[in-house]
């Protein structure tokens, strides 16, 4: 096992040509070195994502809370690296590829791009269901597309089983998909429900209150109305 010193500028250079040129990036990819370095970027990768999914509430949040989402998040990653690693390698075994978990570790730190790019997908599907499935689809076909790259430029694997194995993936992905789109789709039909149901509970209440200061008025008349009667007899009773 060798251990290198982690290169930023490396880390930087390698991030654009997983995104930009997939082929590329793991025709190169090194699969020795040491298991430093996929966890370093594991941590980078995930400390970027959890800050972008903090970024909608980190004004409400206290510092305490604010760790406590990175700390999760990073922690997430790491073992995300060593798991996802183990699960890749499976799948390259199928797919003929190599069976090294090693060279399987730091294939998976660089799909591990799809973290933050996911986080950064991810905020306008928060807006509307539609565009959360949209956004999903986005980001699970081009996983599936940077998990072919790998398997077929650094791991080796047979071209006709890793098409196979992708062409699952995308059903998979597809059934992922709707299945989270018919929970959003309830969900916000539920939160809809107890918004009218909540606007509907303070009209009754405005119409008990409106009808509570009628029937009070009616009452505070009706006492200065005997008032003035009693004042009225008492003049005359003098």
């Amino acid at each position: 096992m060798i251990e290198v010193a982690f290169d930023f500028k490396k880390f930087i250079h390698e991030t654009k040509s997983v995104i930009i040129d997939p082929a590329g990036h793991f025709s190169d990819l090194a699969k020795k070195g040491g298991f430093t370095e996929p966890v370093i970027k594991a941590v980078i990768y995930g400390l970027i994502a959890g800050l972008i999914h903090l970024s909608g509430v980190i004004f409400f949040l206290g510092g305490a809370s604010i760790a406590a989402g990175l700390i999760t998040s990073v922690a997430g990653s790491v073992i995300a690296l060593f798991i996802g690693g183990a699960v890749l390698l499976v799948i390259s075994a199928i797919c003929g590829g190599g069976k090294d978990y090693e060279t399987n570790v730091r294939v998976n730190a660089s799909l591990m791009v799809i973290y933050p790019l996911s986080a950064v997908f991810g905020l306008p599907g928060d807006l509307n269901f539609w565009l959360e499935g949209i956004t999903s689809l986005i980001i699970y076909f081009f996983a599936i597309w940077l998990i072919y790259n790998a398997l077929i430029k650094t791991l080796g694997g047979i071209a006709v089983n890793v098409r196979v194995a992708a062409v699952i993936m995308v059903v998979l992905a597809l059934l992922i998909v709707i299945n989270n789109l018919h929970r959003s789709k309830d969900i916000h039909l539920f939160m809809n429900q107890m918004k009218m149901a909540e606007q509907e509970r303070e009209n009754r209440q405005k119409e008990i209150d409106k009808k509570f200061n009628r029937e009070f008025e009616d009452v505070h008349r009706a006492v200065e109305d005997m008032q003035n009667v009693k004042d009225e007899d008492e003049k005359t009773a003098r």
